[in-house]
């Protein structure tokens, strides 16, 4: 982590901290939306920023894993870990039914095929009679409470959102751990040049696919959390913005980085949060829906133009070989890749 990053994360612990003075139940949820994007954001990270994937349909994913989770608990009254392991299969097997006849082309074509199937499912399930266990256009209901024993709303609230943070570290530790592993330094080469990847005898398509599995998976944890926070789902809420909300916070965090990714998810967020509050004490000329849409869309095209790399820069990949190399180096009989003669 460097210094920026460290910056970065004190002053959001900071706003949180304030936040939470205030007013306890609105800093509790923030914190839900922090680790809810937070989660699918590293699922695109890995996806988009490891392996050079484009997924424009993320939020797919997440719909297909909170109605798989919100189904089994409303109608059938399972458990919230089978619930959380049935949504992360099946947003795994969307993701590899989505990639297999469109990862061997080129990247716009899975570009277009996931914002495809991010309308469909979303229409699909609009579509579905308004007495079923969908629910249709009235959305799902009777999703049951992870800590129903819990009585207190407040502490219920903030029960759940200590497990979300949870497995939000263990997300964390998951595509780290997968990033700086000799597989991760085999994704980023398939990002950087496949044509490269390929004659060294790499088998790219088996690696996209795992990828777009495992990714597509952790989309559908996020959706699940989300089932269970809120413990109702209309279709409506997953329209594509979801997705650019997403591929905003890789992008301004940093690809390629994880801590830069929670840090821009984190960002993106109180961005979000903070100027709705705004609209209660400053009058603002416009919509702070608008107003939202606006400071995103600058902070964009700043972070394009002045340090597209995002806020958090991405570091070498830690393979026990690389760390080799660099004792060798300290004890003066190596030196790293393009490093100085001494």
């Amino acid at each position: 982590m460097d210094k920026v990053g460290a910056l970065l994360g004190l002053l959001i612990l900071g706003v949180l901290a304030a936040l939470f003075s205030v007013s306890p139940s609105y800093a509790i949820d923030v914190i839900f939306f922090i680790a809810f994007y937070a989660i699918a954001a590293l699922s695109l990270n890995l996806e988009y920023g490891y392996t050079g994937l484009n997924n424009f349909g993320q939020v797919a994913f997440i719909a297909v894993g909170a109605y798989t989770a919100g189904v089994l608990s409303s109608a059938f009254h399972l458990p919230f870990v089978y619930c959380l392991l049935a949504a992360a299969l099946a947003g795994g097997l969307l993701g590899a039914f989505v990639a297999v006849p469109t990862v061997k082309l080129r990247e716009d074509y899975l570009g277009m095929a996931t914002i495809i199937i991010g309308e469909m499912i979303r229409i699909l399930l609009r579509n579905t009679p308004t007495e079923s266990v969908w629910g249709g256009v009235f959305g799902l209901r009777g999703i049951n409470p992870v800590f129903a024993y819990i009585k207190d709303p407040l502490a219920r609230q903030g029960a759940f959102v200590l497990l979300t943070l949870s497995l939000l570290a263990l997300t964390y530790w998951l595509v780290d751990k997968w990033g700086n592993s000799p597989l991760g330094r085999v994704l980023k080469s398939i990002r950087d040049d496949e044509l490269a990847s390929k004659s060294v005898g790499k088998f790219t398509y088996r690696y996209k696919l795992i990828t777009m599995f495992v990714g597509s998976a952790l989309a559908g944890v996020a959706g699940a959390l989300y089932a269970f926070y809120f413990l109702y789902l209309n279709p409506d809420v997953f329209m594509p913005l979801i997705t650019f909300m997403i591929w905003i916070m890789v992008i301004m965090g940093g690809v390629a980085n994880n801590y830069g990714v929670v840090v821009g998810s984190a960002i993106v967020i109180l961005i979000n949060r903070l100027t709705q509050i705004a609209k209660d004490y400053i009058n603002l000329p416009i919509e702070p829906n608008y107003f939202q849409a606006m400071m995103v869309g600058i902070l964009i095209i700043v972070f394009l133009m002045f340090r597209p790399q995002g806020l958090v820069v991405e570091k070498v990949v830690r393979t026990p070989a690389w760390s080799v190399l660099k004792r060798a180096e300290e004890e003066g009989r190596a030196k790293p890749p393009g490093g100085e003669e001494q």
